[in-house]
């Protein structure tokens, strides 16, 4: 028996777009493991039970239009037949994967990407997304691959496949999360917390007074750093990019030149540098504290 079975729709079909509503794809799955930095939990469960739809950004439109574009310069490249095709899982049928390109006998898989400069220079040195990582092992979830392939794709001149392996221990994660938060937010239609389940709630009264007077004083800090900001573009009729001192209010003004930051993306690529290379030129990694208003 196949762990998948394939549902025949068209892609950005209004059908289409209703069976989205009542599955967890790939795409979704980044957002409930809380890795998508553009999207959450929550809008998650807004999408599947309000309706709500994710603002298309001028890139993302550019990267759906040119998809067949893309598609067409991969099988060109391979020699073998690629189609979109939607799928759903067996064991977990509120699962499915909705594939940009797969092979006839679903057995060859490809996630395509349509990136910009940049995106393309981090996949050339082997610098994946973990959204794409977690979206990849969705789509082997459902299609129980062991492994399939990104396609990057800046243009026809310039793009880049990258082998993805199944990671179980990551493929556990996402099981665990999307069963949790199909059955207790989707079915239940109880909206997940905002910030998830990766915070410790500190309901201490005093805690909760010192955290109120942190909020306090960073109100006022934002407050004194758009005044100050003021003054000091009022201040530059006077010091006009010039040393100079104010003896009465006894302030220096000094124009210090800073270096530009080193693109070590282009170095390594320019003198072909892995990451295996840089590794043993690394810093021990640190951690620092941050507050931020909810």
């Amino acid at each position: 028996m196949e762990a998948y079975k394939q549902i025949h729709l068209q892609q950005g079909s209004n059908d289409w777009l209703l069976w989205r509503r009542i599955h967890i794809t790939a795409t979704d799955s980044a957002k409930i493991l809380n890795k998508n930095p553009w999207s959450s939990p929550l809008e998650c469960y807004n999408e599947k039970i309000e309706g709500k739809e994710t603002f298309i950004t001028a890139a993302m439109q550019k990267g759906m239009d040119l998809e067949p574009i893309a598609r067409d310069c991969l099988i060109a490249t391979l020699g073998i037949n690629l189609e979109p095709k939607v799928f759903e899982s067996v064991k977990y049928p509120w699962m499915g994967a909705s594939l940009d390109a797969i092979s006839n006998d679903n057995k060859t898989l490809y996630e395509i990407k349509c990136v910009g400069e940049k995106t393309m220079q981090k996949a050339l040195n082997g610098d994946i997304s973990d959204m794409y990582i977690i979206q990849c092992n969705k789509q082997m979830l459902v299609m129980d691959l062991k492994k399939m392939y990104l396609f990057y794709y800046f243009n026809e001149f310039l793009h880049h496949i990258i082998e993805i392996e199944r990671d179980d221990n990551l493929i556990k994660r996402i099981i665990k999360a999307e069963t949790k938060f199909w059955k207790e937010n989707i079915l239940k239609q109880t909206p997940p917390e905002k910030y998830g389940d990766d915070y410790e709630r500190i309901e201490n009264e005093k805690a909760n007074e010192l955290a109120a007077q942190w909020l306090h004083f960073d109100e006022k800090e934002k407050e004194a750093k758009s005044q100050k900001e003021n003054v000091v573009k009022q201040l530059a009729k006077y010091t006009k990019d010039h040393d100079c001192i104010f003896p009465i209010a006894k302030i220096r003004h000094k124009i210090t030149e800073r270096k530009g930051a080193v693109d070590w993306s282009r170095v390594c690529s320019t003198w072909n540098i892995t990451e295996e290379n840089l590794e043993p030129f690394r810093k021990d990694s640190s951690t620092y504290s941050r507050f931020s208003e909810l």
